[in-house]
């Protein structure tokens, strides 16, 4: 007697792995789809849905196989071509994602997702015009496809078509206006064009870039950013960012800082640092590291600005009359430069010219800039040159063909390495009759130095290469050789030209090697002898290790308050080394449960992988964490922070004060016996301080039983100290910020709002703005009013924690749901409207302010709530103002934060 097989709901089974998936529980999708295909293994659906799940895990080979198995059964369905073209592109397989994304096209022309992708992967190979085809038939299909405008503008831009290029631009930024790529794009058209006040200000916007798309960024430096103020008896920092030319040509600005400055401190790739030095010998230069230590900052006095050297132009270059385009800059070693010329000296021909013919950050980017090597043979036929290689990186394969076949062979120093001696490259180019290079750091290099060069650029070259010059305006020993169209064939005729002008150069009977035996005796300056004037008392010596540091997260007001800790602690004499919030969001190792707090096995685990962090801690007089609001739940960030605090004060006794906080777990720590209420209580009994910035937190811990000092933001003691141009007039001007919690909903009532302000004639300004991690949900919030009521707002995206601070207190109203806007609306006099944000403290800042002004965004009659609170702050504005004696409470409690350190010794 057989037994039947119970029979299996297959759809059932589909439906419920699907919704796994879809919460993020891969686990339970993997188990319900792996179910569906044991009874039936062709079943294409659940292949399909395996096949993405397995790319999500990064397992590729099977993600191909099971998305092969989907296809044989049902070849014509566009998105299985599409799902398995993206499984190629993760690997870098583009060949075969190209064929797949084109089948899926073929299947389903309408299909607009295999399309962009498509043209992507045409782009990055520099196949423009087929990429144009891909993009514009996305924007025929979907006219507010952001990124199909976003990608026309692109390649129009590197196809040198800048009026389409502009069109396209301008179209993304009306769909998106916080788009940040396209806000740069823009800012370098105005450059291009020499607008270089908003074109500066448009470049503001780099900040926002991923560190893989910026290059670099800057380093944390807990200091006001400078805003173009007097910096007569200032102590200013420049900040390194960025690739080593645009270091090298943003230093041309640095002779303006020392002119303006009572002292400056240069920051800078550790390969620029012996070249900066002597060239700027008022100047003390610091290399840039990954330490986020203030005190390296710090060693001969306090730092009253910052700022880094990208933005120095839009104080110092706002007309093409600001340029210092006469002689170089920098200063080559004088000893290093007489070996050079021994060496150059040896070579048989009248003129020594250094060559360099590739760059650019990615592959598609060299491929636009770069001009192969067999392309310069024309000129390597010119006699009584010597071509010195100037190139970088790996490239002794092609040089090796190259040579091969030659007039004259490309000449090579095996000790010339200017990726690792920058000092010697210098010293090489200012011994050299002419520099010809492509656009790279070859070409700022020597054009700092003030040797003459001629850069190579593609027909549409970057923004800091005027538009139809042949001069540059950054480099007066500069000439430019410019494509007249995209191409390989463009840059022969390029060649030709450069050729030709080289020959004329040799042509001329007063052309001689410009290299004269006096120029080693050029003279060396003095460099300026700096006393080291730091204070060694044991008092100045403490040390404070600050956690959660957000002097560079989130948005300006999150800046004002970490400086305002920063400053605060160096002013009681302690030095202060930082472990930012996104260096405390990636750190692994962390604990997993209760039961790891205490674990001798869990704590022997992270002490190994957390090596740093523990070192600081134990080098430290105390633990200082910058609460802020991140302290909610149990979700990764709260938990790191709990545990970080729990092993400073209970494994290594080190005294941990919790300040400038707001506590809000979820409403599970009212329960006697939840996890979170014992977890919480756990990690503040070894708490040595925890002051609370609003008064509900005081009420969720004094529920916990764990005593709190009631204390405020830290916001009052930057505006202190930083901000002195408060003015009581007030513009025309309402100010409007995001929400953390606003939804559709409250989205559709404020844009409601906006619209209305907006036909009033009022001047609306949407609120943006950070150091270098800006808030999602504020770029988020931009685009989606963009779409509700274009044209209604400007963005402003404040450059400064001044600026930021000088919008609000210029506005006649602010309409916001963030706890730092509305603090500082509080301190500057603005009457400001909160909208109901994602937890109480908002509602608690109010109370503590005693005023009404609050927006909660899901109530039915919200819209004619705000219409009747915005016209009466309008009408009688006083409603909307704190007295004195409130904000000057608000500055004592902000002080409060500080009780108890001096008390900690070493």
């Amino acid at each position: 007697m057989s037994l039947a097989m119970p029979s299996i709901d297959i759809q059932s089974l589909l439906e419920g792995a699907f919704t796994c998936h879809q919460a993020g529980d891969l686990n339970g999708a993997l188990d319900g789809y792996g179910q569906i295909l044991s009874c039936d293994p062709d079943h294409v659906d659940a292949l399909q849905l395996s096949g993405l799940l397995a790319r999500q895990q990064k397992r590729f080979e099977d993600a191909i196989s099971l998305l092969d198995h989907a296809i044989s059964i049902n070849p014509d369905v566009a998105v299985f071509h599409h799902n398995l073209a993206e499984t190629y592109h993760a690997l870098e397989d583009l060949s075969t994602a190209e064929a797949c994304y084109r089948e899926a096209v073929r299947l389903a022309p309408a299909y607009v997702d295999p399309q962009i992708n498509l043209g992507a992967i045409l782009q990055g190979q520099a196949k423009l015009v087929e990429a144009l085809e891909c993009f514009k038939a996305v924007v025929v299909l979907q006219t507010d496809h952001v990124l199909g405008q976003y990608n026309l503008a692109s390649c129009y831009r590197t196809l040198g078509n800048f009026e389409l290029a502009s069109s396209h631009c301008h179209q993304c930024l009306q769909l998106d206006p916080a788009h940040i790529d396209a806000n740069l794009m823009l800012a370098g058209f105005l450059l291009s064009e020499g607008d270089f006040e908003e074109g500066w200000r448009g470049y503001e916007w780099r900040r926002y870039l991923t560190p893989e798309k910026a290059n670099s960024h800057h380093s944390m430096a807990p200091f006001p950013r400078w805003d173009g103020s007097s910096l007569q008896n200032k102590r200013i920092l420049l900040q390194a960012e960025q690739g080593l030319g645009d270091e090298i040509m943003f230093a041309s600005c640095v002779s303006d800082v020392v002119d303006a400055a009572g002292d400056c401190l240069l920051e800078c790739d550790p390969r620029l640092a012996p070249l900066f030095s002597r060239s700027f010998p008022d100047v003390s230069v610091v290399s840039k590291s990954t330490e986020n230590n203030a005190e390296k900052f710090l060693q001969n006095g306090p730092i009253d600005f910052r700022m880094t050297i990208g933005s120095l132009p839009s104080i110092f270059r706002k007309s093409i009359t600001d340029f210092r385009s006469g002689d170089g800059y920098l200063v080559a070693d004088q000893n290093l430069r007489l070996i050079w010329r021994e060496r150059l000296s040896a070579l048989p021909g009248r003129l020594k010219v250094g060559v360099s013919w590739r760059g650019g950050k990615g592959p598609a980017e060299q491929m636009v800039r770069s001009v192969p090597l067999s392309l310069w043979a024309p000129m390597f036929e010119i006699a009584e040159v010597d071509f010195i290689n100037l190139q970088y990186g790996d490239h002794d394969k092609e040089v090796s063909s190259f040579n091969g076949r030659a007039a004259s062979p490309l000449v090579l120093f095996p000790e010339y390495d200017p990726l690792e001696d920058l000092d010697g490259a210098a010293a090489l180019m200012a011994e050299l009759d002419l520099v010809i290079t492509i656009d790279n750091s070859s070409a700022h290099l020597a054009g700092a130095l003030g040797t003459p060069v001629w850069t190579l650029l593609p027909c549409g070259s970057n923004w800091r290469w005027l538009k139809g010059r042949e001069d540059s305006y950054w480099y007066g020993s500069m000439r430019l050789f410019q494509q007249k169209s995209f191409g390989g064939a463009a840059w022969e005729e390029v060649v030709r030209g450069v050729t030709q002008s080289l020959q004329c150069r040799i042509a001329a009977p007063e052309i001689v090697s410009e290299i004269h035996p006096g120029d080693c005796v050029l003279p060396l300056p003095d460099p300026k002898v700096r006393e080291n004037i730091r204070n060694t008392s044991l008092h100045r010596q403490r040390k404070a290790l600050l956690i959660n540091d957000t002097a560079s997260w989130y948005h300006w007001g999150c800046s004002c308050t970490s400086i305002a800790i920063h400053q605060q602690l160096n002013e009681m004499g302690f030095s202060v080394t930082s472990l930012p919030i996104n260096a405390v969001m990636a750190m692994s190792s962390m604990p997993l449960s209760v039961e790891d707090f205490d674990s001798d096995l869990f704590w022997a685990s992270f002490k190994s992988q957390q090596k740093d962090v523990v070192q600081a801690i134990e080098q430290s007089d105390v633990v200082v964490v910058n609460g802020e609001g991140s302290l909610h739940g149990l979700g990764p960030l709260p938990l790191k922070l709990l545990f970080l605090m729990y092993l400073s004060g209970k494994r290594l006794k080190t005294p941990v004060h919790l300040i400038n906080h707001s506590c809000y777990p979820t409403e599970e720590v009212r329960a006697e016996q939840s996890l979170e209420r014992f977890l919480y209580q756990k990690v503040y009994s070894e708490l040595d301080f925890c002051g609370v910035r609003e008064i509900k937190s005081a009420r969720v811990l004094k529920e916990l039983g764990v005593p709190a000092r009631i204390t405020f933001d830290c916001m009052p003691l930057f505006v202190a100290r930083n901000f002195t141009e408060m003015r009581n007039e007030k513009g025309t001007s309402i100010v409007i910020a995001g929400s953390v919690a606003l939804k559709e909903e409250g989205l559709s009532l404020l844009s409601s709002s906006v619209q209305k302000l907006s036909d009033r004639g009022y001047d609306v300004k949407l609120l943006i703005g950070a150091d270098a991690s800006p808030a999602v949900d504020d770029l988020r919030f931009a685009s989606a009013l963009g779409r509700l009521c274009p044209e209604s707002f400007s963005l402003i995206n404040a450059d400064s924690e001044l600026e930021w601070l000088n919008t609000i207190n210029q506005a006649q109203l602010l309409i916001s749901g963030r706890f730092h806007h509305s603090i500082a609306a509080a301190l500057l006099k603005t009457p400001f409207i909160a909208l109901e944000t994602n937890t109480p403290k908002l509602d608690a800042l109010l109370e503590m302010l005693s005023l009404p002004w609050r927006i909660p965004v899901g109530a039915a009659a919200a819209v004619e709530l705000m219409e009747q609170m915005i016209e009466e702050l309008l009408t009688i504005p006083e409603k909307g103002i704190v007295s004195e004696d409130i904000r000057a409470e608000l500055l004592r409690l902000s002080l409060t934060n500080f009780e108890g350190l001096q008390k900690i010794r070493m």
